[in-house]
């Protein structure tokens, strides 16, 4: 915030700066043309006034230089039709206070459409080098990519390998559930293996008890 403001300041500050400087140009190039018109009537009077007074103090010389009577005449004719010289006094400072106006308005707008079009330009700069920079990131990502994939191209044995590993893990994925069940079955037969064991021994105690049972009654 504090930088905008400072950039806004500078702005006005420059703005204000080339008004004044337009306004002063243009005023001093208009009484430039308006003093050069005033000089250019007022030689081209006094020198149509010496011809006058040649021709009532000598006729001879001035007829003789009757050519340049006429071109006397003529420039001052065309220094009496200027803008300028016809231009009254009231309109000749009413066109001057325009003309400043003018040239100050134009100034000010003027600089604040040059650091408009600068403040642009910069920002779509750094746009673009950031564009150009994403899109070196991105060749140099493809680049990189299609590096590793033709190296694995060039290796078929690991592409190989990586299958038949990829092969092994879903067989034993796949027996998994039979070993699984193997192992109860297997569970389950050690069980009834010890149950039959423990109907054998008490089957065996039961008969050596009647063995001893008869053998007592033989004796008997």
């Amino acid at each position: 915030m504090k930088r905008k403001c400072g950039l806004l300041s500078i702005t006005l500050f420059l703005a204000i700066c080339v008004s004044v400087l337009s306004t002063c140009v243009c005023v001093l190039l208009m009484a430039d043309d308006y003093f050069s018109a005033r000089y250019k009537l007022d030689t081209h009077s006094q020198e149509f006034q010496g011809w006058e007074a040649c021709r009532q103090t000598k006729p001879a010389y001035y007829e003789a230089n009757a050519e340049a009577v006429n071109a006397c005449l003529e420039s001052l004719e065309e220094a009496q039709d200027n803008f300028w010289v016809k231009l009254p006094k009231a309109q000749l400072i009413g066109l001057f206070v325009l003309a400043g106006l003018g040239s100050a308005t134009g100034g000010f707008l003027v600089t604040w459409a040059i650091v408009w079009l600068v403040g642009l330009g910069i920002y779509r700069f750094i746009r673009l080098l950031m564009f150009c920079f994403r899109c070196k990131l991105f060749c140099t990502g493809l680049h990189n990519k299609a590096e590793a994939i033709f190296d694995e191209a060039k290796e078929p044995g690991h592409h190989l390998e990586i299958a038949a590993e990829e092969q092994d893990k879903m067989h034993e994925e796949e027996l998994e559930p039979q070993v699984e069940m193997l192992r109860d079955e297997v569970d389950s037969l050690r069980e009834d293996i010890e149950k039959l064991s423990k109907i054998e021994v008490f089957t065996k105690g039961i008969l050596k008890d009647d063995n001893k049972a008869k053998e007592a009654r033989d004796f008997l």
